[in-house]
């Protein structure tokens, strides 16, 4: 991930932002050094989980050392793990000092600076702190649609600590924009503090060296649908939706399909559902099977991979269609997907995707009354974003074979005339 999570990455990789002071006026709580003495360190492990690499979580170590000390300036000496790569920054001692420089942070812009006292428990031991949140953002592309990086930041600051007095860092990382070739600013890190001490002592914690950095799985993430939506299903039962797709890509343009969800079979065990999808270029079936000793989750309802959802919120609704209103449950949420383009450079593209999804277990088949969809592509050659809508409504849907209300998948113009 070729961003900064703690932004001080630039001593791991190269970074396409961390490369000077940050121009940004945020500062620190409190002077941090004012009573620092020489040899004064803390250690920080750093978890960084980018967005193209959703299954694993890689692991850094962070070194602060105070290197020198003045009457009036403190040189700070930076060490990252595993790549023992050194960087010297220098402060003013009784001045509270600017958190760009201190995470070597490249940002233009900043707003809504917020701290607050917060205690903050690591381990064992919980610190008495000042927390500092701020949201940034960086041009990190200038082009046709310049690519913007929009970082959310939380650091707890603490007193009782040696050195910089970090206890934890979270920040959250989304690009937007276009901008020619995608790189992989996109992710979320989290930093806590390892130990801290006076030189070559040990005030609480580990010593850095003792920290395992073998990068971390991370566990599938399973959200509970609020509704079942193959609850008591018979073989037979259906529902068709109408799909109306438009991109502002004019090589795309609109697009209408319909899909029809039938149950085949139904066992105490598991439902095996066929999906059948009829546009102007014809009709193409498949199928699925769910084991009905699970309950469904949003995951695999949407078919969404590890940490590809976030921001999920669900709430009562109605929804009237065809004349005809359904008591849903209205699930609104966010993914955010990469993958690589075929090509030698590997280009990297992202969408970042807003949906709504009203489900109803009244509606047999697969239970979705409506689904909104609105995506961002960014990363694209051209440097342009590309915005696409989605919109599925249910037509028809009947039990056992039957139509109970709306029309069957036949019926319903696709031709968009």
């Amino acid at each position: 991930m070729k961003r900064a999570a703690l932004a001080l990455l630039l001593l791991a990789a190269t970074s396409l932002r961390a490369q000077e002071a940050s121009p940004i006026d945020v500062k620190a709580p409190f002077p941090l050094f004012a009573s620092c003495k020489k040899g004064d360190w803390e250690a920080l492990l750093m978890r960084i989980r980018p967005c193209g690499e959703m299954t694993r979580i890689a692991k850094h170590v962070f070194i602060f050392v105070v290197a020198e000390v003045t009457s009036d300036s403190v040189t700070l000496a930076v060490e990252s793990l595993p790549e023992k790569r050194v960087v010297p920054l220098v402060f003013k001692r009784n001045e509270a000092p600017l958190v760009g420089k201190l995470l070597t942070l490249k940002a233009e812009r900043a707003s809504s600076v917020t701290t607050v006292d917060e205690k903050k428990q690591i381990g064992d031991r919980t610190f008495d702190c000042k927390k500092l949140s701020f949201t940034s953002e960086h041009t990190v592309l200038k082009g046709t649609s310049d690519r913007v990086l929009t970082s959310s930041w939380s650091i707890w600051f603490s007193s009782e600590v040696n050195g910089p007095g970090i206890v934890a860092i979270d920040d959250f990382d989304e690009a937007t924009g276009g901008g020619g070739i995608w790189r992989d600013e996109d992710g979320q890190g989290s930093s806590e503090l390892v130990g801290f001490g006076p030189s070559e002592g040990l005030t609480w914690g580990a010593l850095p060296g003792k920290v395992a950095l073998t990068p971390e799985e991370v566990p599938p993430t399973r959200t509970p649908l609020p509704t079942d939506p193959y609850a008591d299903p018979k073989v037979g039962d259906w529902q068709s939706c109408l799909h109306v797709v438009t991109s502002t890509d004019p090589r795309h343009g609109t697009k209408r399909f319909v899909t029809t969800v039938r149950v085949t079979e139904a066992t105490a065990e598991s439902i095996t559902c066929e999906l059948e999808t009829r546009g102007v270029d014809g009709t193409g079936t498949s199928t699925f099977k769910r084991p009905r000793a699970e309950k469904v989750t949003l995951e695999q309802y949407g078919g969404l991979g590890p940490g590809e959802l976030r921001d999920v919120k669900v709430e009562d609704a109605t929804l009237v269609l065809g004349g005809k209103t359904f008591a849903s449950k209205k699930v609104t949420y966010v993914t955010r997907k990469m993958w690589e383009a075929q090509t030698q450079l590997k280009e990297r593209y992202g969408a970042k995707t807003i949906h709504t999804l009203w489900l109803s277990s009244a509606v047999p088949g697969r239970g979705m009354v409506a689904m909104v969809s609105t995506s961002r592509l960014m990363g694209s050659a051209s440097g342009k974003v590309i915005d696409t809508t989605s919109k599925a409504e249910v037509v028809g849907y009947g039990r056992e074979g039957k139509l109970d209300w709306g029309k069957r998948a036949a019926e319903v113009d696709i031709s968009g005339k």
